[in-house]
């Protein structure tokens, strides 16, 4: 290594040009100069090798040196051959004395005439090339020295960084012992031209011309784009259409002055293939008669045999018109008039899936159930995984009662579209009205629309949540679940009217009233409006004890205290009027027995005033006091046992028995002097 070192500061310090072209044999410096520099190829110096061959037979430690300078195996196979030529020293102390000749000749001037400088020169065989979008192009070049190839030149393409699509950097190449190399680059994905530029890669001197145009072009037709997207076949419709289409590339160019047709998927009477070809932008227009198409026919846009695009024929331009004005009769609440457009529609389009579905909802709400459900189902057989359509047939079953035949389409909807808010909220109801009916049939603002109002998914899941907790008696947990509910979806009527039947269970009165009162601001057309604005007056008194005894102090008090003064006056004034008819009096003739002043006996007519009705006014006006004050007490009791039989504090039996609780009824009666008017108290036995 250390003569390695030597050999290469001598090389250094020489003419890098000296002995290129000199016959006398090579030192081991001079070998070591030839790799080090740059100047020459490894082809070059092998040549070199070849003429001279070397004053020094390389040892097995000079040949690992010299491979790490870069001699290729060209060059190692170079010195082999003057090996066995027999031109160079085979012994060291030869190998010194040829050395130490040539460095003698060397330093003397005359000695050897250096080789004058030849420049590289570049040969392009094209200047221009064209290529199609998305190809691989190769890019021929070649590099001589005088009229000798040069070989082991590095060679640099630069500028195929701006082609998109192409490649990232400079694309490097090496010509071969011919002075030829090769590039190879991706045409790019846009069309354009593209100008690029050949340098060394070593900063050699290359001269010549180094420029190459690459202009790429278009791929094969792969796409385009039709206008009108559809036609639309109605009574405004022209003879004769123009229908454009622009045809593209697999990567988006347009592909111009191809031959395109227009022509039927299938075969259509009367109409014949069109053929027209693109221009320079791509674009190709055809003139396409009307009057052969009919609702549901296809155009295909094609190259060849390869089809572009597909041209869809429609004759639903009077459908539409129909289901707007259908969906207008259905927000003016004019159904019966909808109803009969739909069916316009779909006698011209029988699978049309959205009048379907909406004639099914307007005859699901007016109880049409059979034919409502089999739109729904006619829906579903076009498409199985149509969620409007099984919240549709939920809602159908709900209305009709059957609302575990409901809950399962809810269920259904789910499983095809989970988190889905119409049939989370269709299933929350389903829930809710399998525990307590009365609530289905009260809530008419639900069922008696077309389209129930949905609340969010996981809302409507936690509203069912409650309703579970409210049927386990685990009254924490639901009014847990209420207020929840409450706090997502404060417009959701439903949570505040249960909630409020949990506090009523829990005892907590107080809080169950503003509930109430929420329930009927946020729905104020409820069917059982009138009912519950009774029960939130009647618990807003002490018990129905109370309301007793107050009718007993005083009669109508109870009706009073319970806010119906016009019930308690009328009680009042019954026991005002039957004290009054049991102090009526009235004057009579009596025949009496008297005695004279002599002790003779005589008779004679006398006036008397009698009450003959005080036993019996008396006891009417007992009876209609008592019975004021028991009025009072059954309502205030019913009131509070609720209108729902849903009530978390009561069983189902329960409820039953304070539905036929006892209760006043008016009775009227004739007696000797005409009919009778009072009341009486109706207790059922079973």
């Amino acid at each position: 290594m250390r003569a390695l070192a030597l050999g290469l500061t001598l090389a250094l310090a020489l003419p890098l040009a000296a002995g290129a072209q000199s016959a006398t044999p090579l030192s081991k410096s001079d070998l070591v100069r030839y790799l080090s520099s740059t100047t020459y190829s490894k082809t070059e110096i092998a040549g070199i090798v070849r003429r001279s061959c070397l004053a020094f037979t390389p040892t097995a430690r000079d040949r690992d040196d010299l491979r790490a300078l870069g001699a290729t195996s060209e060059v190692m196979n170079a010195i082999d051959s003057c090996a066995k030529s027999g031109n160079q020293s085979s012994t060291p102390e030869r190998a010194a004395s040829t050395t130490s000749t040539t460095r003698q000749t060397r330093s003397t001037p005359r000695a050897t005439r250096p080789a004058p400088y030849i420049p590289m020169r570049l040969l392009l065989p094209q200047a221009t090339l064209t290529a199609v979008a998305g190809d691989v192009v190769s890019i021929d070049a070649q590099v001589q020295r005088g009229n000798t190839p040069a070989g082991g030149v590095r060679l640099m393409l630069h500028g195929v960084e701006q082609i998109p699509g192409g490649a990232r950097q400079a694309v490097v190449a090496s010509t071969d012992a011919t002075g030829h190399a090769t590039f190879s680059l991706p045409s790019g994905t846009t069309a354009g031209t593209y100008q690029l530029t050949v340098e060394s890669a070593t900063d050699a001197e290359l001269q010549g011309d180094a420029t190459i145009v690459l202009v790429t072009t278009a791929a094969s037709p792969a796409s385009a784009e039709v206008s009108p997207p559809v036609i639309q076949l109605d009574a405004k419709t022209p003879a004769r259409q123009e229908v454009s289409a622009t045809v593209h590339d697999p990567f988006g160019n347009a592909t111009a002055f191809q031959r395109v047709e227009l022509r039927p998927a299938h075969e259509i009477t009367g109409f014949s293939r069109l053929s027209a070809t693109t221009d320079s932008s791509g674009v190709v227009r055809f003139q396409l008669p009307t009057a052969p198409l009919h609702n549901d026919d296809t155009l295909i846009v094609a190259v060849g045999d390869r089809a572009l695009a597909r041209l869809p024929v429609s004759a639903a331009g009077q459908v539409t018109s129909q289901l707007l004005e259908a969906a207008r009769l259905v927000a003016e609440g004019r159904p019966a008039e909808a109803e009969a457009a739909y069916d316009s529609v779909l006698r011209a389009e029988p699978t049309n899936v959205r009048a379907l579905l909406a004639r099914g909802a307007i005859r699901s709400l007016a109880r049409k159930d059979e034919t409502a459900r089999q739109d729904f189902l006619t829906v579903l057989h076009i498409d199985s995984t149509n969620t409007t359509a099984l919240v549709g047939l939920g809602y159908s079953f709900a209305r009709s009662g059957e609302y575990d035949r409901a809950q399962r389409r809810f269920e259904e909807a789910l499983h095809v579209s989970p988190k889905q808010p119409d049939a989370e909220t269709g299933l929350a109801y389903a829930t809710l009205w399998q525990y307590d009916p009365k609530q289905a049939a009260r809530r008419s603002d639900v069922l008696n629309t077309i389209q129930p109002t949905a609340y969010p998914a996981d809302v409507a899941a936690r509203f069912r949540t409650g309703v579970d907790d409210l049927r386990k008696k685990d009254l924490p947990g639901a009014q847990y679940a209420f207020s929840a509910v409450i706090a997502a979806a404060p417009a959701w009527p439903d949570a505040y009217y249960n909630r409020a039947l949990v506090f009523e269970a829990e005892g907590r009165r107080e809080h169950a009233v503003p509930d109430l009162r929420k329930y009927l601001e946020l729905r104020p057309a409820a069917s059982d409006r009138d009912a519950v604005a009774r029960h939130i007056d009647a618990i807003g008194v002490e018990n129905p004890r109370a309301v007793f005894t107050r009718g007993l102090l005083l009669p109508g008090l109870g009706q009073l205290s319970t806010g119906r003064p016009v019930i308690g006056l009328a009680v009042l004034g019954g026991v005002a009027a039957s004290v009054a008819w049991a102090l009526s009096t009235e004057t009579t003739t009596e025949t009496r027995q008297f005695q004279d002043p002599f002790g003779n006996p005589y008779s004679d007519q006398v006036p008397v005033e009698e009450r003959p009705h005080l036993a019996t006014g008396a006891a009417l006006a007992a009876s209609v006091w008592v019975l004021g004050a028991l009025e009072a007490y059954l309502h205030t009791k019913n009131a509070l046992g609720g209108d729902s039989a849903a009530t978390p504090a009561k069983s189902g039996h329960a409820a039953k028995e304070q539905a036929s609780a006892p209760h006043l009824v008016p009775v009227m009666t004739f007696g000797p002097s005409g009919p009778a008017f009072g009341a009486a108290i109706a207790i059922p036995f079973r």
